[in-house]
């Protein structure tokens, strides 16, 4: 982009995470391209960030708002409480997550300490799940886990170890039923292959022939599945 008024070379991204270079007209294409080389790690990075936050979800901390977990709607109630009370978050029967909020509580750190409650549950639900889940599926797989733990990973849905722990991302619980329920098929397979050669995949096919959509889906979605809440009237 050419702007008369432009007094530098400045680099800005569209939301799709196209780069934009704004310079004055009498700077030359080459100088233009010659700065964009130089800030090719600060654009990779940038881009990266922007387009995660794109692809993220954020959720209204406020009364109304829903959540899906382990492929059942959750529903957000907000009950204001007294100011020397601490937050707190109670899950009812008609699957209301009802947070509790003193008042005068500040924006971002009501956001920041409800998101921490809401993860701290959705590990509890997401294991008590998964053991439900594990015990049919392992029942049809002929196999048997050590232990099934919900953890914090930032990089992999779930992990098989050679003793037989089991480790699921909490994220996952927030994907529907099916693609959930392949991540855990994936691990159990992991018990009778611990790798990830033609025989592993086909037991994997056997047990679930459409897993590779599931693949799919974790791939154009899988950035989404977090939980950001932030604080809106």
């Amino acid at each position: 982009m050419i702007k008369s008024n432009a007094k530098r070379i400045t680099l800005r991204f569209h939301t799709d995470g196209q780069l934009l270079a704004i310079s004055h007209p009498s700077v030359s294409q080459s100088v233009v391209e010659e700065v964009i080389r130089k800030q090719a790690n600060w654009i990779q990075k940038t881009r990266s960030h922007l387009l995660s936050e794109r692809d993220r979800t954020y959720y209204r901390l406020q009364s109304g708002e829903q959540i899906q977990v382990c492929g059942k709607n959750y529903k957000f109630i907000v009950q204001p409480s007294h100011q020397d009370d601490p937050l707190r978050l109670k899950v009812d029967k008609d699957d209301h997550l009802t947070f509790f909020i003193p008042e005068h509580t500040q924006p971002e750190e009501l956001a920041e300490s409800a998101r921490q409650l809401l993860i701290q549950w959705l590990r509890k639900k997401g294991s008590s799940w998964s053991t439900m889940r594990a015990e049919i599926w392992e029942s049809r797989m002929n196999v048997k886990s050590t232990q099934i733990r919900v953890k914090e990973q930032k990089t992999r849905w779930g992990s098989c170890s050679s003793q037989g722990n089991i480790n699921l991302n909490w994220r996952i619980f927030l994907a529907p039923l099916d693609v959930i329920d392949y991540v855990l098929v994936h691990e159990l397979a992991h018990l009778l292959e611990m790798n990830h050669s033609d025989a592993f995949w086909r037991i994997v096919k056997s047990h679930l022939p459409h897993y590779q959509e599931c693949i799919q889906w974790l791939n154009h979605h899988g950035r989404s599945l977090d939980v950001q809440l932030i604080v809106k009237s």
